[in-house]
């Protein structure tokens, strides 16, 4: 099971999914989380189930106990923490206004980093 950062909340809710995202795609289990494809296996609707709640803390675990598909738990997190207060939104806007394409490395980490911001 890959580890990465918990889920704590709104906080690192944008990095979390993109963690996420990207592990259950090298496990082939994203299908299972983005649309529920019922053509995986047990075994594989178990791992992506596995894979959003062990990497979060224990009060999320705690919610998603009430869930049995990997897709059902993707959907509550979505609507419970891809939420902005306004403090938070005009952070974000001032992060992306900010993000000077010059203090990168390359194009690459540029690119990673505006697709966090988005």
């Amino acid at each position: 099971m890959p580890s990465i950062t918990k889920l704590k909340g709104r906080d690192n809710y944008k990095i979390w999914i993109y963690e996420i995202q990207s592990n259950a795609k090298i496990y082939g289990v994203w299908d299972a989380i983005d649309n529920q494809n019922t053509l995986l296996s047990h075994e594989q609707q178990a791992f992506a189930l596995s894979l959003i709640f062990h990497n979060t803390v224990q009060s999320i675990q705690t919610a998603l106990t009430a869930y049995q598909t990997a897709a059902e738990a993707w959907q509550y997190l979505a609507i419970e923490y891809n939420k902005l207060n306004i403090a938070q939104l005009v952070k974000e806007i001032q992060d992306l206004v900010s993000l000077d394409y010059n203090s990168f490395s390359s194009i690459e980490s540029f690119r990673q980093r505006a697709q966090i911001l988005i």
